[in-house]
């Protein structure tokens, strides 16, 4: 009695599992090392089938693969582009023309130096700024626009939400405007 485990294969489960010594399994031990050693090599072939396959979907279809990401566009539908430096552009219609910028998802634009658009038809004009949701613009440096049609146009300001707007610009870096055009400054 040097164990209080032992390990056995679960059906039910698809993988060993470790119970008490005392626990009897359902059938043959011996035949079943080589069977879930089999199962493992399967599951690497497999999945350096599926890596190959998606690099080479994306050479195919002149896709940006870069530093072990995939990014897949679609030509027919409007490719994406990504002409700033260091710039990732992915999904349909997007643009990263910005230094360091980012645009993901169907019709984004990441137009300045760190801005970052995520999402459907958001824009991210403004220094350092995000658009993140739907139908939103971030203009303003160091702002962001969240949520469903949003406007940050002042610098330093945030719009959350839905149809809001933050224009005010100050000194202060704190600009939050939340239900309708309801701005709060923080000076």
């Amino acid at each position: 009695m040097n164990k209080v485990f032992k390990k056995i294969w679960s059906q039910s489960l698809g993988c060993i599992v470790v119970v008490s010594e005392n626990t009897k399994s359902a059938g043959k031990t011996s035949g079943m090392t080589g069977t879930i050693a089999q199962i493992a090599r399967s599951n690497d072939y497999k999945m350096l089938t599926v890596k190959g396959l998606a690099f080479s979907i994306a050479a195919i279809s002149g896709s940006t693969v870069w530093a072990g990401v995939v990014c897949v566009t679609d030509p027919v539908s409007g490719g994406s582009t990504a002409t700033g430096v260091i710039a990732l552009a992915c999904g349909i219609n997007n643009a990263a023309d910005g230094l360091n910028s980012s645009a993901l998802g169907i019709d984004n634009k990441a137009s300045n130096e760190a801005t970052s658009a995520l999402g459907h038809a958001n824009e991210a004009t403004g220094n350092s700024s995000n658009a993140v949701g739907f139908f939103n613009k971030s203009s303003g440096g160091y702002s962001s626009a969240v949520g469903y049609t949003n406007v940050a146009s002042g610098d330093y300001s945030s719009a959350l939400g839905a149809n809001n707007e933050a224009s005010v610009s100050t000194v202060v870096p704190l600009v939050i405007t939340i239900p309708h055009r309801v701005s709060i400054v923080v000076r």
